[in-house]
């Protein structure tokens, strides 16, 4: 499998300081080409959101460079969840540290796909999130927050997530929680799919069905129109009044 794929951040209309991160690397390996994506948020409540989510995204891309090739083609999704883990508990540790020596609070969200030999792997914590588009839209991430919280146990519905007043509270994040328990998954993937990572900014404004009919595998023809869709979408949520930072990342698996 090969992968076409491109990115856009914006710091929005609101805010002057881009707190997203986001990075996208691909190798070629004996085994096939392998793919690695990342979107972090730096938490926009808190200071320096901006340190949190660059230092998690080196620490990531670190692991992709020099780890990951070490690894084979034989490894398991136990072996590449046990690696992210322990990066993600050293980089809470790290991130909290940090804060405490300068009396600030900061941190990030974390969401991040690896895609070799038709398998993907996800590490995620927080609100960013990770879809995959085919014949429809699916979302392969936990929001990590309290609406998602109450939505399980049928406090609200699901039409009224996106506008509860409390939609914008994590239950962790990297560096400003004492714990923090990442969702990994894996799976499938097949030629013709188009898997996004984004962070919130992105989703809030714009629906599931706009993204899948600007994410239609047949409409990503090359990495510029990839890069098109992306930038289109966030003209229309900056359009909508969306004032967090917007950052999106769009793989077609060819």
């Amino acid at each position: 499998m090969s992968y076409i794929f491109g990115a856009q951040s914006e710091a929005g209309i609101v805010k002057t300081i881009n707190q997203d991160a986001v990075a996208l690397k691909s190798v070629s390996t004996d085994f096939g080409d392998a793919l690695f994506a990342v979107v972090c948020d730096g938490m926009g409540g808190f200071e320096k959101g901006e340190v949190a989510s660059a230092t998690m995204i080196k620490a990531m891309l670190n692991w992709f460079d020099n780890d990951f090739p070490s690894l084979g083609d034989k490894f398991t999704f136990d072996d590449v969840k046990n690696q992210w883990n322990i990066i993600i508990q050293t980089m809470n540790e790290k991130i909290m540290s940090y804060g405490k020596v300068d009396r600030i609070k900061l941190g990030t969200t974390l969401s991040m796909i690896l895609m070799f030999k038709n398998e993907f792997y996800i590490g995620h914590v927080g609100d960013s999130r990770i879809y995959r588009f085919s014949d429809r839209a699916e979302i392969l991430t936990e929001d990590h927050t309290l609406v998602a919280q109450k939505f399980k146990e049928g406090k609200i519905t699901e039409d009224e997530i996106e506008t509860d007043e409390e939609r914008n509270i994590l239950l962790q994040c990297i560096g400003a929680s004492r714990n923090v328990k990442p969702q990994f998954a894996n799976g499938k993937f097949k030629q013709g799919d188009v898997f996004m990572l984004c962070s919130d900014g992105f989703r809030h404004e714009i629906t599931q069905n706009e993204m899948l009919i600007a994410f239609s595998s047949d409409n990503l023809k090359d990495k510029n129109t990839i890069n098109i869709e992306i930038a289109k979408l966030i003209d229309r949520a900056e359009q909508r009044n969306e004032e967090d930072n917007i950052t999106a990342a769009v793989i077609k698996v060819m």
